[in-house]
């Protein structure tokens, strides 16, 4: 159950920071091509607040906003993805099962409900532009993470 969670939390994390970064080169991109515009038809500062930052303000407060809130669910499920390794590596050197173990899981997962349900998500369409090259990626994670469950114990050396 933390494998997938792990895994859901890393995912997240990567497509939202991407959405992020887009969004970002998107209004660094418009607020420079104002500039540009501006400088080519000779434009008064005033002239070019009237003519483009009033009218486009509302987008742009979008896409701050829109930054912002990526930015915070990367923030929560980075720590819960850090917490999670932590409980992982903890569970794996365990020589008896946790008991609170499935109780974090569940925490875990309300955490994972809660950026859902509270912030704006990446578009379908910008997922599925990486969703192959994601899976492999993490498809690669799980095998590596498979391999050390079931590896023969090292004997310790003297």
């Amino acid at each position: 159950m933390l494998a997938c969670q792990h895994q859901n939390l890393a995912w997240g994390s990567r497509v939202r920071s991407r959405y992020g970064n887009l969004i970002t080169v998107a209004l660094v991109a418009w607020s420079s091509l104002d500039l540009v515009v501006a400088a080519a038809a000779g434009l008064t500062v005033s002239q070019l607040i009237r003519a483009w930052f009033i009218p486009s303000l509302g987008g742009l407060m979008m896409g701050v906003d829109i930054y912002r809130e990526q930015r915070e669910v990367i923030e929560i499920r980075t720590r819960a993805l850090h917490l999670a390794n932590e409980r992982i590596a903890a569970a794996l050197h365990a020589s008896e099962p946790d008991p609170a173990l499935e109780h974090f899981a569940r925490q875990v997962q309300d955490a994972i409900l809660a950026t859902r349900q509270d912030q704006v998500r990446a578009p379908e369409w910008f997922f599925r532009c990486f969703h192959r090259s994601d899976r492999a990626d993490f498809q690669l994670a799980i095998a590596r993470r498979f391999e050390r469950l079931t590896a023969p114990l090292e004997e310790p050396q003297n």
